[in-house]
C-alpha cells in the first residue's frame, strides 16, 4: 500500500504487512516538538505490524501481478481523508478527519473518491493524469517550466548576508552556468513574521537591490517567506496579538512549531492580519520584484479545528488565501504543506523532506520522525511521489550537493541525490558556492545542463 505522509516533508513510500507506522515517542515529542509538524497529535498511530495509513490518496498493489487499484479524494476541501489498512487482517477503511466540523440544518457532508485501476504499476502516471483533472481541469499547472538554480539556505542557512548572496551570484556569472532561479532563503528578515523589517546589518542595501542584481543576470529573483508563521519575538506578538491563532477554550496562543526558538500562527480569518499579508505580498512582488516565492510552514494555519471548520477545511481556506493575495503575479513554490491543498493552486511544491549534507539522522529515524531533515528521507519520498511531477504541479525534490566543503555525503550519495533530483524534479536547486568547486565538481555540475525532462 502507498502510504502518503501527512504533509510534503513526511516520509512517503510503499509499505506492506511487515511494516508499521508509529507515533513519535512522547519524550521525543516533548523535547523536540517535531510532533507539531505532522498529524501525530490527532491521528491514532497504532504502531502495529500491517497497520498502514495514507492521506489524500493511496494505491494498493498486488506484489505478484503488479496490478494496482488507486483511490484519490476529490473532497479534501471538507477535511483530510485517510485510507487505513490492517494488511494482516485484510481490512481496509476510509476515514475523514472532521473534528470540529459543524453542519448547518439541511447541510450534508460526503466523501468523494476517484478510483482507477491498471494492470501494471507502469500505468500509475496515466491514472494520475485523470485524477489531476479534478483539481486542475484547465491544465494550468500540469506542465510547468523546468527550472534550475540556487538557494541560499543549504549553505548559509539563517546566517546568510548580502555579501554571501552577491558572492554566489557573481560566481555563477563568472562560470556562465545557465541557471534560471536565484532564491534568497530565510535570514533577511529581522524576525519571523516581520517580513518587511529587513536586517540592515546583514542586508544594508535592502531586498529590492538584490532582486535587481539577480534580474541583471537574467535569473528569476526568488524569495522565501513563511506567511503563516510568527516568531515568539516578532513585533506582531506585542503590537497585534489579536492577529494570532488562539485556543478557543483559554485564549492562549497556539504554538505551531519549534523552529527559531518557537513560533505561533497567523489567524487567517482575522481581517487585519489578512490585510497585513496582502501588504507583504504587494511589497515583495511589485516593489522589491521577486517573481518566485517559496512559501514555507504553511501547515501552521490549520493547527486546530475551529469556527465550525475541520483542520483540512482550514488548510484549504489558507491555500485559497495564498492564491487570492498573490493573484498570479509570481511563481509559487509550496513547502511544509499538505499536498492535496496545493493541487490546482501552486506551480511547484516540495515533494520531500529537507535534504541534508549527511545521509540520515539515526536518532530521529528510530524515533519515527517522518518529517526529519535527511537526504535518505528526501530521496525516498521523491521516488515514491514521482507521478505528481508535471502532472499536477512541478515537483521540487529539494536541493542536491556537489561541494566538498561542509558536506558529509559520500561521492556515491552525492551522485545519487543529484541524479534523482534532476530526473524526477521540475524545480532543482542547489546552494553551493561554485567558486569553491574543483575540476571534477565543475564537471559534475555542468552535466545537468541542459536539464533533462523525463517523460
Amino acid at each position: 500500500m502507498m502510504a502518503e505522509g501527512f504533509q510534503c516533508w513526511s516520509t512517503t513510500k510503499e509499505m506492506d504487512n511487515y511494516n508499521r507506522l508509529a507515533a513519535i515517542p512522547s519524550v521525543v515529542a516533548w523535547f523536540t516538538k517535531f510532533n507539531l509538524q505532522g498529524d501525530y497529535d490527532f491521528f491514532n498511530y497504532s504502531g502495529q505490524l500491517g497497520h498502514i495509513h495514507s492521506t489524500g490518496y493511496t494505491y494498493l498493489r498486488d506484489t505478484h501481478s503488479n496490478h494496482i487499484v488507486f483511490l484519490g479524494s476529490v473532497s479534501e476541501e471538507s477535511g483530510y481523508t485517510y485510507y487505513k489498512t490492517e494488511l494482516n487482517n485484510n481490512k481496509f477503511s476510509i476515514y475523514k478527519d472532521i473534528d470540529g466540523k459543524n453542519l448547518k440544518k439541511g447541510e450534508t457532508l460526503s466523501i468523494k473518491i476517484y478510483i482507477g485501476r491498471k494492470e501494471n504499476i507502469k500505468g500509475l502516471r496515466s491514472i494520475w493524469k485523470h485524477y489531476a483533472e479534478y483539481y486542475d481541469p484547465k491544465h494550468e499547472f500540469s506542465n510547468p517550466r523546468h527550472l534550475t538554480g540556487w538557494s541560499s539556505w543549504y549553505n548559509y542557512y539563517e546566517r546568510v548576508t548580502e555579501n554571501d548572496v552577491v558572492t554566489s551570484l557573481n560566481a555563477f556569472k563568472d562560470h556562465k552556468y545557465p541557471i534560471d532561479v536565484f532564491q534568497i532563503d530565510d535570514g533577511f528578515e529581522s524576525q519571523i513574521g516581520d517580513w518587511l523589517d529587513i536586517d540592515t546589518l546583514k542586508f544594508p542595501r535592502g531586498m529590492k537591490a538584490l532582486a535587481d542584481d539577480i534580474k541583471e543576470q537574467n535569473y528569476i529573483p526568488g524569495l522565501w517567506l513563511a506567511p503563516y508563521a510568527v516568531g515568539f519575538r516578532s513585533k506582531i506578538v506585542t503590537n497585534h496579538p489579536e492577529w494570532l491563532l488562539k485556543y478557543p477554550e483559554n485564549g492562549s496562543f497556539v504554538v505551531a512549531g519549534p523552529n527559531w526558538g518557537g513560533f505561533y500562527a497567523i489567524d487567517i480569518y482575522n481581517t487585519e492580519a489578512r490585510r497585513y499579508l496582502q501588504h507583504v505580498f504587494d511589497q515583495v512582488i511589485d516593489v522589491w520584484g521577486y517573481k518566485l516565492l517559496k512559501l514555507d510552514f504553511l501547515f501552521a494555519a490549520a493547527m486546530i479545528p475551529r469556527l465550525g471548520k475541520s483542520r483540512g477545511e482550514i488548510m484549504w481556506d489558507a491555500m485559497d488565501l495564498i492564491t487570492e493575495l498573490t493573484h498570479k503575479r509570481a511563481l509559487l513554490l509550496g513547502s511544509g504543506v499538505t499536498l492535496p491543498s496545493t493541487w490546482g493552486r501552486l506551480e511547484y511544491s516540495r515533494v520531500s523532506s529537507d535534504a541534508s549534507p549527511w545521509w540520515d539522522d539515526s536518532v530521529l529515524r528510530l524515533s519515527h520522525v517522518r518529517e526529519r531533515v535527511s537526504t535518505n528521507n528526501a530521496i525516498t519520498s521523491t521516488l515514491n511521489r514521482w507521478p505528481m511531477g508535471s502532472t499536477i504541479f512541478g515537483s521540487d525534490p529539494d536541493v542536491f550537493f556537489v561541494r566538498s566543503n561542509n558536506n558529509k555525503l559520500t561521492e556515491e550519495e552525492k551522485h545519487t541525490l543529484l541524479s534523482i533530483n534532476i530526473v524526477f524534479g521540475q524545480l532543482t536547486l542547489m546552494s553551493d558556492n561554485v567558486n569553491l568547486y574543483d575540476k571534477q565538481e565543475h564537471k559534475l555540475y555542468s552535466s545537468i545542463f541542459p536539464k533533462p525532462e523525463a517523460q
